[in-house]
C-alpha cells in the first residue's frame, strides 16, 4: 500500500509540475503572440489546465484514503466474526450457528487437505536422492517405475 501511495504522490507531483510548467510556457508563448486577447485566452486555457490536474490529484489522493479506510472497516468486521466464532460458536441462535457450522466444517476440509500435503511432502523427502547423487557421475538412478505412488480420491468440496 505505501508504493502505491507514493506512486499516486508522484503521480500528483508530476502532474502538478507540468501543468506549472505548461502554464508558464504557454504564458510565455502567449506573451510573445499577436494580442493581448489572445494571450489572455491562452493563459486562461492554461490556467484550466493546472486546476483541472490539482483537481485530478485531489481526486485521487481522496480516493486512495477511502479505499484504504473501507479495507479496515473490512478488516476489523473479519476479527469481530473470527472473535464472535471463538467465543459463540457452541452458544450461537440459529441463523448465526449455521455459519459457524460452515467455518467448522471448513476448518476440518482445510486440516485434512493439510494432512494430505505433509504426506506429500513426507513421501517427497523419502524419494529425494542425496546432494550427491545429482551429479552426472552418480552410480545409482531411481527409474521412474520403481517409485510407488498411492492415489486417493478426495471427497468433493461442498458449496
Amino acid at each position: 500500500m505505501k508504493d502505491y501511495r507514493d506512486m499516486l504522490s508522484s503521480l500528483k507531483d508530476k502532474v502538478v509540475d507540468v501543468a506549472g510548467k505548461a502554464t508558464v510556457a504557454v504564458t510565455d508563448v502567449a506573451g510573445k503572440a499577436v494580442s493581448d486577447e489572445m494571450r489572455d485566452k491562452v493563459a486562461g486555457a492554461a490556467q484550466a489546465v493546472g486546476e483541472r490536474a490539482k483537481y485530478a490529484s485531489r481526486m485521487t489522493r481522496l480516493t486512495v484514503d477511502c479505499n484504504a479506510e473501507l479495507e479496515r472497516v473490512k478488516r476489523t468486521y473479519t476479527e469481530i466474526g473470527r472473535l464472535y466464532y471463538e467465543n459463540y460458536r457452541d452458544t450461537a441462535d440459529a441463523f448465526l450457528a449455521e455459519l459457524c457450522q460452515q467455518v467448522t466444517d471448513a476448518n476440518a476440509r482445510v486440516a485434512a487437505l493439510e494432512a494430505q500435503m505433509d504426506e506429500l511432502r513426507a513421501a517427497a523427502r523419502e524419494y529425494r536422492p542425496a546432494p550427491d547423487l545429482h551429479t552426472m557421475d552418480a552410480d545409482v538412478t531411481v527409474e521412474p517405475e520403481d517409485i510407488e505412488v498411492e492415489v486417493t480420491e478426495e471427497p468433493a468440496p461442498e458449496e
